[in-house]
């Protein structure tokens, strides 16, 4: 609703953590049994939960369920923001003043939050955190469930693997094993 890109239609959540039918004046839907209720080629989800917690793991088992189920997933991306590559993923959160370039490749359910960049030829994987003010700066390859810190830079053609941490203010030009 913020950036006013989509009709918010319902909300699902684990039954076990369902407290009432409706939130916010729209339905409350069991995640377990929502194609019941849901037609997966008539909406698209966005998963909101956190992400930095466990390295997006939560985050990253809610879009694989929905996912092995049929659904689909929306990008969230601020008017404010420059996306230039045309090779991104769904279920993506992108906040405000991001830029991704033309040859980045960009894979699904990742935050990027503001001011945060993607250069050309980087390649970042699923289900990342990309930490405010930091740059992914020409031929780097990010693995999945990464959190980059804010304020930091990787480049030099590095490679980070999967569930890497790095730290804010980081300045990363060594590649990293998972």
């Amino acid at each position: 609703k913020l950036y006013d890109l989509y009709e918010v239609v319902g909300f699902t959540l684990n039954k076990e953590y369902i407290k009432s039918e409706t939130y916010n004046g729209l339905p409350v839907y069991p995640a377990e049994t929502l194609e019941n209720y849901v037609d997966p080629e008539q909406v698209k989800f966005f998963t909101a939960v956190s992400w930095y917690q466990k390295l997006s793991r939560v985050r990253a088992e809610k879009f694989n369920f929905l996912k092995s189920k049929g659904f689909h997933f929306a990008n969230l991306i601020s008017p404010s923001s420059i996306i230039d590559s045309t090779d991104i993923g769904e279920g993506n959160w992108v906040f405000e003043q991001v830029y991704i370039a033309f040859n980045a490749k960009i894979g699904s359910n990742n935050v990027f939050a503001p001011k945060s960049s993607a250069a050309n030829y980087s390649s970042i994987g699923d289900h990342n955190f990309i930490g405010s003010h930091s740059n992914v700066m020409g031929h780097v390859n990010i693995g999945d469930r990464c959190f980059i810190g804010g304020s930091s830079v990787i480049f030099n053609r590095t490679e980070i693997g999967n569930k890497c941490l790095i730290g804010a203010g980081s300045v990363v030009r060594k590649s990293l094993p998972d």
